[in-house]
């Protein structure tokens, strides 16, 4: 069994011996017409130039996936087919040239049922209610707090102003831990960041509902902000993974409905429980109503970043092979994690000044 691209050195000599052909017109892509630079930023300068060797696409498939590529009669490949000995679904590869290393990228398949750009139109509303729905409850957390503060501040014998402090810390670090937290999307990708933050987020609700002083009660807020910031930050980046950019009004809308409609619609029922149950099943409330959607994000959200399915295959076709040449995108084009903070952090701050 073949596992290693060699053949990809060679395209005259595989030319003859590929299975079939897929025509060009149904598999375009702008890296494959064009040298890539191995990064945008002026700040990655440890990245080295990458350039596509002409010529030199081909296909990988292994396992399960390759005994239905088999059986595909009317299916028609472009270049060489290599087999690997793991389950791996029909993956397109591309030689490139970085440096004076030739490394093998793996892309997208035409209709890869992995490709988030190429889900069904309700797997990518279902996606979006949970993102929406998020969004929703972060907003209703900030602004209920402020419902519960007279009683709140009366039972610890505290000023107001220490009990509106709450507001100031949430709505700190829910502006500024987007400056250090985007960047890790970029390496682990997204459902990861929204399923551990919102967990925590879900569980700041039980220091808010039982804490004992005014302290832990703004220690909590402090968390809350930090915690409930993804649902703000990330969800219009999670929308640019699923869909092309005429597609995106409508979900960009409704998120931007949902985000106000949050911060304005907390009063409503947080002064009817603060008078009829107190301040405490404010946060209560609002934490048991977080769990059903946070048990759905753990179960059914899907990744949506596509970089992270292509960067599972490589690392375990190169577990496979032994071939360590085999790499996603992901891989040799994202910049360091300093340089991605820099760029997220620092540049916004000098826009700032």
């Amino acid at each position: 069994m073949n596992t290693a691209p060699t053949h990809l050195r060679n395209p005259s000599r595989n030319a003859s011996t590929a299975t079939a052909s897929w025509t060009e017109q149904n598999y375009k892509e702008k890296d494959t017409e064009s040298p890539r630079s191995g990064s945008t930023d002026d700040d990655a300068t440890d990245k080295k130039e990458t350039n596509v060797e002409p010529h030199s696409q081909g296909w990988l498939c292994g396992g399960k996936h390759l005994e239905e590529l088999r059986q595909n009669e009317n299916l028609n490949l472009d270049g060489p087919l290599t087999e690997v000995d793991v389950d791996l679904p029909l993956t397109r590869t591309q030689v490139i040239n970085q440096g004076d290393k030739q490394l093998v990228e793996l892309k997208f398949a035409p209709d890869d049922k992995e490709n988030p750009f190429k889900w069904g139109k309700w797997k990518r509303r279902f996606i979006s209610t949970q993102l929406n729905l998020m969004t929703l409850f972060i907003g209703l957390a900030t602004t209920a707090y402020s419902s519960g503060i007279n009683s709140m501040v009366a039972e610890f014998h505290r000023s107001t102003e220490m009990g509106q402090l709450g507001l100031f810390t949430f709505n700190m670090t829910c502006a500024l831990a987007p400056l250090f937290l985007a960047p890790f999307c970029e390496l682990v990708g997204r459902k990861i960041i929204y399923a551990g933050a919102y967990l925590c987020f879900c569980l700041c609700f039980i220091g808010l509902a039982l804490g004992k002083n005014i302290a832990t009660i703004l220690v909590m807020r402090t968390l809350l902000g930090l915690f409930g910031c993804v649902g703000t930050i990330l969800v219009g980046g999670t929308f640019s993974d699923m869909y092309d950019v005429h597609e995106r009004a409508r979900p960009m809308a409704m998120f931007s409905y949902v985000a106000i409609l949050g911060t304005v619609g907390a009063p409503i029922y947080a002064g009817f429980i603060d008078m009829t149950i107190g301040w405490r099943w404010i946060e209560g409330i609002q934490g048991l109503s977080n769990i059903p959607l946070l048990i759905c994000i753990f179960l059914f959200f899907k990744e949506t970043r596509g970089g992270v399915a292509l960067q599972k295959r490589a690392k375990a076709v190169r577990k496979a092979t032994g071939d360590d040449r085999y790499q996603s995108a992901m891989d040799f084009e994202t910049p360091s994690v300093q340089a991605m903070l820099k760029a997220s952090s620092v540049k916004a701050i000098y826009m700032l000044a």
